[in-house]
């Protein structure tokens, strides 16, 4: 996505000098985008996260993954 903005930001440069191009607020988040790109915002899960309870209808992967090689045994 970001060679494409750039492309894009170019053609616009262009295309203003003909007296068209990108919408201003467009074209301002296009370059934010580039200079800031974007990070995971969410808190990084701990070992200690993903021990507690877990709610009746969730199912751990590793749990799961046990019961899938159970079957192919049988």
């Amino acid at each position: 996505m970001e060679k494409i903005f750039a492309d894009l930001l170019v053609i616009d440069g262009m295309a203003q000098k003909a007296g068209c191009g990108l919408k201003p607020e467009l074209r301002q988040a296009m370059e934010t985008s580039l200079r800031f790109p974007v990070k995971a915002a969410s808190p990084v899960s701990g070992v200690e996260d993903l021990l507690g309870e877990l709610p009746e209808n969730v199912v751990r992967l590793d749990d799961a993954d046990g019961a899938r090689s159970r079957r192919k045994e049988a």
